[in-house]
């Protein structure tokens, strides 16, 4: 819930700053339509002095009283050029802008000193950065060696150029990561320099060889399945270890609905980047709809617990930034429900080993991600449930400018006992979409093959799967759906596919909203689900 609570601490940041960009807009609206250069010589007397865009307090007692001394005397655009100056010397990270606003009488002006970071709104950035020059050019995080000599004297070009709109330092930016993917992440900022200049600092951060994230939160509803929340906070620090705290309330996953505690720890730095840890510890109550209880005292197998303490732990290693693999142990109690109230070990050895990769370039890239995992519950680990659990899941996304084409396939197999929350199951927000899991399988299944193909066009998705779960020995019929929806992505570097980002196979989307149908010759009931996955 704290992760909630943050993520709609964003939400309001997000809506403040849209805020500041209005009030940017209605300050500077007349360099947005074109102001004449008489206008920017504006003469009068100045009838008050005004700050925008930061707080008055942020400036030094003695800065606030000179500015208020300018009111009563005539306009002077070098004097209030010379503030400005003095405005950004006190507050290194902006760039200030005079600006002479018509006042409440003809001969009267309101000097107005907007103030913004250099990076923030790119609409008003040509108002404040125009009477900028390009004093320096440079490079950190990288050495000079490893960026070519055409891109290095392009960039040295703009030394003495007008700042402007940023345009071409950002494209000088998006080559200088083009020749440094995929071992580095590149960001642009802007520094306030000496005489109404500013120094352009291209910062590559090193991708680490290992992905450091935490869980993904979601607010999710499903009209079959309810409302399913996952809430995360996480504290990462010197950019390798990172820990986590959740609460959860979900049926998208597993068979059951669970809801209770989430901790996890994490580095990708145990000694060398190649190697990192990860350990994590759940405490969940599981909850069954009264379909999943009869099926299960139907089969007459003693498979309903009531809670479930998980604790996993697992060594990762690198071969490069495009696959490592894992190894580990997952340690389960369970509280079982029938045919009375008593505890049972779930305690499996665990591995996998995970792909991911972008090749291409514009207009068209192609996208693969691939994974496979092994869970094999053993009587060396003193475990009640023995069994092996395989499963395979793959990834392939054509991109060419806003048009998406996506091939997306899981199959798995288990052998042996299991306990339910091994079970594979289908049909939620993500998956046989327009079916729900009880309707196809109250209590998932020991084998699933899944198949689905996406078209992507801006935010609208089409979309076809099919797929089914069964146990061995049941006859094999799949089932089909079909539907349209909306989607927003994350970014420009969306998971799976930013090595440095993270290997799991969630939609690359931040919301959606989808209107699934299945495909069955009666009663067909659309399922309808939305959701935002943060």
């Amino acid at each position: 819930m704290a992760r909630l609570m943050q993520s709609g601490g964003v939400m309001r940041k997000r809506s403040a700053h849209f805020l500041c960009f209005v009030f940017f807009v209605f300050l500077l609206a007349p360099g947005l339509r074109g102001q004449t250069p008489q206008a920017e010589a504006a003469k009068g007397i100045i009838e008050s002095v005004e700050i925008s865009g930061v707080s008055e307090q942020r400036l030094s007692p003695t800065l606030r009283e000179y500015l208020q001394k300018l009111v009563g005397q005539d306009y002077n655009p070098q004097e209030a050029a010379d503030f400005a100056d003095r405005i950004q010397r006190e507050l290194p990270e902006f760039i200030a802008a005079p600006r002479a606003l018509p006042g409440s009488q003809a001969d009267r002006i309101r000097l107005v000193f907007v103030v913004a970071r250099a990076s923030d709104q790119p609409q008003v950035r040509p108002n404040i950065n125009a009477r900028y020059t390009v004093e320096s050019v440079e490079l950190e995080g990288v050495p000079r060696s490893e960026v070519s000599d055409p891109l290095y004297d392009d960039m040295q070009k703009m030394v003495g150029q007008p700042l402007g709109d940023q345009a071409e330092a950002e494209r000088l930016r998006d080559r200088l990561a083009a020749e440094l993917k995929p071992r580095y992440r590149v960001e642009m900022k802007i520094r306030r320099g000496a005489n109404q200049q500013v120094r352009i600092i291209y910062e590559a951060r090193r991708i680490p060889l290992l992905p450091l994230q935490g869980r993904r939160p979601y607010a999710l509803y499903h009209s079959k399945e309810g409302f399913s929340i996952r809430g995360d906070v996480n504290f990462e620090s010197s950019d390798v270890i990172d820990v986590g705290f959740g609460v959860d309330n979900s049926a998208e996953e597993l068979v059951e609905r669970y809801a209770g505690l989430h901790v996890g720890f994490k580095t990708i730095k145990l000694g060398t980047e190649r190697l990192g840890a990860q350990a994590d510890f759940y405490s969940y109550r599981a909850q069954w709809k009264p379909v999943q209880i009869n099926a299960a005292l139907a089969s007459g197998e003693d498979l309903i617990y009531r809670v479930r303490h998980t604790f996993d732990a697992a060594l990762a290693f690198a071969f490069n930034r495009n696959m490592h693999a894992t190894a580990g142990v997952s340690l389960s109690e369970l509280q079982m429900q029938f045919p009375d109230i008593h505890d049972e070990s779930a305690r499996a050895a665990t591995g996998s080993l995970v792909f991911a990769r972008e090749f291409g370039s514009q207009p068209g890239s192609h996208r693969i991600a691939a994974l496979y995992s092994l869970r094999a519950g053993a009587a060396s680990l003193d475990s009640d449930f023995i069994y092996t659990r395989h499963f395979l899941e793959g990834r392939y996304t054509y991109v060419r400018e806003r048009n998406s084409l996506t091939f997306h396939f899981m199959g798995g197999r288990i052998a042996g006992r299991a306990p339910l929350f091994e079970a594979f199951s289908l049909g939620n927000t993500e998956t046989l979409r327009g079916w729900s899991k009880y309707d196809l399988a109250p209590l998932g299944g020991s084998r699933m093959a899944y198949g689905s193909v996406e078209y992507g066009h801006r935010a609208l998705r089409l979309f076809y799967d099919a797929g089914n779960v069964w146990d061995d020995g049941d006859p094999v019929r799949f089932r089909h759906a079909a539907g349209i929806g909306l989607a927003g992505r994350r970014g420009d570097n969306n998971c799976p596919w930013d090595p440095a980002g993270c290997f799991d196979f969630d939609p690359p989307v931040s919301w959606f909203v989808t209107l699934g149908v299945p495909i069955r010759d009666s009663d067909v009931e659309p399922t309808f689900s939305v959701g935002f996955r943060f």
